[in-house]
């Protein structure tokens, strides 16, 4: 299983979730980073509820690990 950190949750970043999404089998979406928390809630909407939500980036990457990095 790849563990994907997506940061930046606009357009472009919601579009990259609903890929992850229809990947689910080889792709987990651990964690999403935004400053603004609406964006962050549209996200966890499509990525599941065990999503963990950051506004900081570096934060994410420090206490994450993921393997991937999109930055949308």
């Amino acid at each position: 299983m790849i563990k994907v950190a997506v940061i930046g949750c606009g357009a472009m970043g919601l579009m990259h979730l609903h890929c992850y999404k229809a990947l689910s089998e080889k792709v987990q979406v651990i964690a999403v980073a935004d400053a603004d928390p609406n964006k962050t809630k549209s996200a966890v909407a499509i990525s599941g509820a065990d999503t963990k939500i950051y506004s900081d980036a570096n934060v994410l990457i420090e206490q994450e690990k993921p393997d991937v990095i999109d930055i949308c």
